[in-house]
């Protein structure tokens, strides 16, 4: 498995992929958990044969970049250059906008990202 580090706006990201990934992971972590985030990849690794990602369904709602609030106003733009890295990599990535915010129709965006990798070869 390889790891790389990117930089999106002031987070640097770490991705650990393998050439041929099936499953993606995305987990939030702070200072603490990147100390042990190689043994849990390495874990991983050790409980299963599957790859982690070759597709990655990305869903923003159209309101949640329009805040006030100086974080969350870089949401649409983190996310736009999070599809632009996917891609780059070659992984089959999809970035839907829908209406609203982040709280509107969770369970129908969720229900989507769900079905549209499941239908993805």
């Amino acid at each position: 498995m390889k790891k790389d580090t990117v930089q999106i706006s002031d987070r640097t990201c770490t991705i650990y992929k393998s050439e041929h990934p099936e499953y993606l992971l995305i987990q939030p972590i702070d200072e603490h958990d990147l100390e042990v985030l190689d043994n849990e990849v390495a874990t991983i690794e050790s409980l299963t044969n599957k790859p982690l990602a070759t597709s990655v369904y990305l869903s923003l709602g159209d309101k949640e970049e329009k805040t006030k609030n100086p974080t969350m106003a870089q949401v649409g733009n983190c996310i736009r250059k999070q599809q632009e890295l996917l891609t780059a990599q070659g992984i089959n990535t999809i970035l839907e906008w829908n209406p609203g915010n982040h709280f509107q129709h969770s369970d129908e965006r969720t229900a989507k990202g769900f079905a549209w990798l499941i239908n993805q070869d």
